[in-house]
């Protein structure tokens, strides 16, 4: 009976754990999302003061790349980011590609 209980006290403790493991995950992705709107902001700034040009090649693709990792921030995790990086280095377009710059 002693040992039940001591399991179901452990297991109580590794559930609480681990939502706090959670939500402190939560707070570290939701930090690194606030300064891509930081920056985005900043450059929407720039852009009404007619500092930058709203219609660059440079301005656009920075901003895709930005709200890019906005929703990439998001869904992110250690699992995904190993299985793209394996992904990667085993694919043989990439290879190919890896390759074709080295030759420029």
């Amino acid at each position: 009976m002693i040992f039940i209980v001591n399991l179901i006290i452990l297991v109580f403790f590794l559930y609480i754990v681990a939502v706090q493991i959670q939500q402190y995950n939560n707070i570290i992705s939701d930090k690194y999302r606030f300064r891509y709107f930081a920056l985005r902001d900043r450059l929407a700034l720039l852009v009404a003061n007619n500092e930058i040009q709203e219609d660059s090649w440079e301005y656009q693709k920075i901003i895709d790349t930005i709200n890019f990792h906005i929703s990439a921030v998001e869904t992110m995790s250690i699992e995904k980011l190993m299985s793209v990086l394996i992904e990667f280095h085993t694919s043989q377009e990439e290879a190919r590609r890896i390759k074709l710059y080295e030759k420029i």
